[in-house]
């Protein structure tokens, strides 16, 4: 929306960078420049009266409450302005983010009002298109580098000298990227890197020994890093306990074992000169190419970071490698793909039959989606469900996977021919869609299909993870005949407890049993146990990830209902399947 502004409008008044204000992060404005109160027709007073000097005034009413928690967050982001009194036929932006830290009140950050409707404004976005070349730019981060480059031309007087952290002394993080440019240009010979950094658990600091000492430590360690300038250049605090630093280094190898030794003097000395207790320091790296933007390293060295922040009791140090690259380009790809893949329907469903171990039918089959490519090649779930479960597209996938089960059943129906019932499964993210069961009913409904044809699929963890929401959608769906199962059965803390809160039809045994091919004394037990648990709750026991005919014989003989690995059969496409069923019957 935008960016079809920016492209048809016309020239008006050169300034884009209308206003500088810094407000609280309850919007209210401490400083503004004078320009603000003639845009909006009132002198300061009556702004104060009539607004109660506050920002949510100029944002559309649909933003609002968005506009209220980017502010309590910090998070820069971008929103469209009611007309301004004086300027109805312009349009506005109010940019927010980054924060003053010069001003005597803690939580205040700038605000920018940007002029869409600046032949200015559109030249610059123009030309940021052009640098960021075939990348596909988003607009909200042009708008940021464009507040970067001109919020130190632009900054109330006042505010001209506020460059430092008031903690750490450290430079702010404009300033950081101003003087780590000049660094490198001065000295391009050098191989420079990004480290973040953050102390694990420093909340506990600041509860048991108050938030003066807690500041004292972020301080200690800034100090600590300045001195090491052999390796350290330049450093800047980008918020609480985060920390990023340019550094120089000679070999990759090296380069996180160096951080290390310095995480860990700090953390040492912190124990034995100061608090008494082990700080554990998470970093990671990510190398400066000759092309790569700052902004981005620190992004690269953030996920490096969390990489390696798995464990909390130690202090540790990743670096950003081809392999995280990858994975960022993949995400990238399926982010920009997956609208067109659905609406170009490369996507398709796959069905993975389910075996009764007494009769050695087809009972039921599982519908699984593949994403087939234009050159045929066959991508694996794995790789893109998770991104999707991010994204929120999984939602639309499950309803594409639901529709086709549907079709296929009422095709069959129609035909008179042999049907079993079909699982689904359903993403966590439907649990907080309140119209998600009526959804699915209506789905149905509107393909004829009788409700005990379909099965719904909820793994353990989510029903766990939503376990109020989860008993109250299973009653839903059963009260409206549907089966319900529960998924991956086994693989959490709580199975017990939650089979004793959650009627359901069927338990599906978790794989995590069979992967090791042939069972174990242990597993036999365990798998024995919940099977006749299951039967005295009137529930069917199916096990996946059967790979052997040991395994099968074995669940055969402790009466369980059915089975679904690899033993039996692949998952394959609709045709397969249907010739499968032929020939079953």
């Amino acid at each position: 929306m935008i960016k079809a502004k920016i492209q048809s409008i016309r020239k008006t008044p050169p300034t884009y960078v209308n206003l500088i204000l810094s407000v609280t992060r309850g919007g209210v404005v401490l400083q503004a420049d004078n320009e603000l109160y003639d845009l909006i027709g009132f002198n300061k007073e009556q702004f104060e009266t009539d607004f109660q000097s506050n920002l949510i005034h100029f944002v559309k009413e649909d933003q609002k409450e968005a506009f209220c928690k980017a502010l309590q967050t910090y998070r820069r982001a971008l929103f469209e302005c009611n007309s301004l009194m004086n300027n109805a036929k312009t349009d506005w932006l109010l940019l927010i983010g980054y924060p003053c830290e010069g001003l005597k009140e803690e939580d205040s950050i700038y605000a920018t009002l940007l002029n869409l409707n600046s032949e200015r404004l559109i030249n610059h976005y123009l030309s940021q298109r052009e640098t960021v070349g075939a990348r596909e730019a988003i607009d909200e981060e042009l708008f940021e580098e464009i507040m970067i480059q001109e919020i130190e031309n632009n900054l109330p007087s006042k505010e001209k000298s506020y460059k430092c952290d008031r903690i750490t002394g450290l430079p702010n993080e404009l300033l950081f990227f101003e003087v780590a440019k000049k660094i490198m240009k001065r000295e391009p010979e050098k191989k420079y890197a990004i480290v973040y950094t953050d102390i694990n658990y420093f909340g506990f600091v600041n509860k048991m020994y108050g938030y003066l000492e807690g500041n004292r430590l972020l301080a200690y360690f800034a100090a600590m890093m300045k001195r090491e300038r052999n390796v350290v250049k330049e450093a800047t605090r980008l918020s609480a306990d985060n920390f990023v630093f340019l550094i120089t280094y000679d070999t990759e190898d090296a380069v996180t074992e160096q951080i290390c030794t310095l995480n860990e003097e700090f953390s040492n000395q912190c124990y034995q000169e100061r608090i008494g207790v082990k700080l554990i320091l998470s970093s990671g790296v990510a190398l400066l190419e000759e092309d790569t933007p700052i902004r981005s390293a620190i992004d690269n060295a953030n996920i490096a970071r969390k990489s390696v922040k798995g464990n909390p009791l130690i202090t540790s140090c990743g670096l950003f490698t081809n392999e995280m690259q990858q994975k960022i380009q993949w995400e990238t790809y399926v982010n920009q793909h997956m609208e067109a893949a659905l609406n170009n329907k490369e996507f398709s469903v796959y069905y993975q039959p389910k075996i009764s171990l007494e009769t050695e039918c087809i009972v039921g089959a599982e519908a699984l989606v593949r994403w087939i490519v234009a050159d045929g090649e066959v991508i694996s779930p794995i790789r893109f469900i998770p991104i999707f479960e991010m994204n929120g597209f999984i939602e639309r996938v499950d309803f594409f996977v639901y529709e086709e089960v549907c079709r296929f059943l009422k095709e069959r129906l129609d035909r008179k021919q042999k049907v079993v019932p079909i699982s689904v499964n359903v993403s966590g993210s439907h649990l907080t869609n309140p119209y998600f069961v009526q959804n699915v009913i209506s789905l149905v409904k509107r393909y004829e299909i009788p409700t005990h044809l379909i099965e719904l699929e909820l793994t353990e963890s989510v029903c766990i993870e939503n376990s109020k929401v989860a008993i109250d959608m299973v009653k839903q769906f059963r009260e409206n005949g549907f089966l319900v199962s529960i998924d991956d059965f086994g693989s959490g803390f709580s199975s017990l407890n939650l089979l004793k809160d959650m009627e359901t039809d069927i338990i599906k045994l978790d794989r995590q049993f069979f992967r090791e091919g042939e069972m174990h004394k242990e597993e036999q037990i365990i798998i024995t146990s919940i099977v006749n648990m299951a039967k005295k709750l009137n529930m069917k026991v199916i096990s996946e990830g059967v790979e052997t005919r040991a395994q099968s014989e074995f669940l055969k003989g402790i009466m369980c209902d059915m089975a679904q690995g690899y033993f039996f059969a692949k998952p394959m496409p609709l045709d397969s399947f249907e010739a499968e069923l032929l020939q079953n019957t």
